[in-house]
């Protein structure tokens, strides 16, 4: 009897002590575990990889996998050899990650634990030839021009782009998803490579301003790009500025305002791209950067995942008709700061500074990255009254967000 009232205290201690470790279960050998929606379940697979495989309508198979000791390395992208490398204190067009799945363009698909995505359009072979020849690789995410860890944290958002704007065949590499974590960002990096009509093929790369997130002319509802007041977010807002991020909240998505518009610049210099992704992956919320903006199941879904894109593209040649760009040299490499000048207290477009010409795209001091234009280029630049615009809809069979 006294055998039965200590077992039965044991376990009553047992229960107490394992209900202070909500949804944690130890578990052995294989066994068959049932969750309420809502519940968690922690796992951990010791010395191995965790894999699940659905096996009906809500039962899935959760297998730990041991790892061999001796792991065969993963292919890594091929880099110049350290002869050709430049000095330390030189800019290295060379990605954050030299994992391929990282670095180079891939169809519909998931990888390095990240979710299905899609990177749009593929680098078409003139722009891979030129980074090849001029970088010792073809076309990468997360080169030198990316923001700080824009690879690591944000990968699914570049974007490849192929169009004809006013004569002129780009390949535009950008960097947009339709999210919180993509709208809290004033800067997003892009490339653009550009071949005229002689073949010559010009080169653009550095950060985007897309305005500043806690700026409420830069960042904004849809039809809040004009000033009045907003009986659903009870704010007046001031009407747009220049350079913003708009996106549909629920009010905007029911009145049929899907898409999201990103309209950015980087300088007289180089480019103004505009971004619309139709429809917007998750609804736009008043301040959104000061939330957990990071945690995905704070975000607000709309169930598209913006496999729709619009790109407006203009250059401002020192021939432009409505803004004169600058006079840049060419056929030969020249090079830009990095981080732009800014005024965020103001909320004033930051401006780039222009460096010397170098002798080849290696040779930048630390800070700045190399640029090339053709002497070919059109003098007038690329802008609306010769074409400048084009749409285009993407696979996005079973991707997932972010996207």
């Amino acid at each position: 009897m006294k055998k039965i009232i200590v077992s039965v205290f044991v376990l009553t201690v047992l229960l107490i002590l394992f209900s202070f470790i909500p949804d944690t279960v130890y578990a052995h050998t294989a066994d068959r575990l049932r969750l309420l929606a809502g519940k968690r379940l922690f796992i951990q697979c010791d010395t191995g990889e965790l894999s699940t495989k659905k096996i009906g309508k809500s039962w899935h198979i959760l297998k730990c996998h041991p790892v061999s000791p001796s792991p065969t390395p993963s292919p890594v992208l091929t880099l110049p050899s350290p002869s050709a490398q430049p000095s330390p204190s030189d800019t290295v067009h060379q990605p954050e990650s030299q994992n391929p799945s990282m670095t180079l363009w891939h169809p519909v698909g998931s990888h390095d634990g990240l979710n299905v995505h899609e990177h749009g359009d593929r680098p078409p072979q003139w722009a891979d030839d030129f980074s090849q020849k001029n970088f010792g690789h073809t076309v990468v995410w997360g080169g030198d021009e990316s923001t700080p860890d824009e690879n690591m944290m944000k990968h699914q958002a570049y974007k490849g782009f192929s169009m004809n704007a006013s004569g002129v065949d780009l390949y535009l590499r950008h960097h947009s998803q339709s999210n919180p974590h993509g709208r809290s960002a004033p800067f997003h990096s892009y490339e653009v490579y550009a071949k005229d009509s002689s073949n010559n093929v010009s080169f653009w790369q550095g950060w985007g301003f897309y305005g500043y997130p806690e700026i409420r002319s830069q960042r904004m509802t849809r039809r809040n790009e004009q000033p009045g007041y907003d009986a659903v977010n009870k704010i007046t807002w001031p009407g747009r500025d220049q350079f913003i991020i708009s996106a549909p909240d629920e009010t905007d998505w029911n009145n049929y305002l899907r898409c999201e518009q990103w309209y950015g610049h980087a300088g007289v210099w180089s480019w103004d791209l505009s971004i619309t992704i139709c429809g917007s992956s998750t609804y736009y919320s008043v301040d959104e950067h000061l939330g957990t903006i990071m945690d995905k199941t704070s975000w607000k879904r709309t169930g598209a995942t913006g496999s729709t894109r619009r790109l407006e593209v203009t250059h401002y040649g020192p021939q432009n008709p409505k803004v004169n760009g600058e006079i840049l040299p060419t056929d030969t490499w020249y090079c830009v700061k990095k981080q732009p000048d800014e005024n965020r207290s103001t909320g004033a477009t930051p401006t780039w500074i222009l460096g010397k010409s170098v002798s080849g795209p290696n040779a930048c001091p630390a800070g700045y990255l190399p640029q090339y234009l053709t002497g070919t280029f059109p003098k007038k630049g690329v802008y609306f009254e010769t074409g400048n615009t084009a749409e285009k809809t993407f696979d996005t069979t079973g991707v997932s967000l972010p996207n």
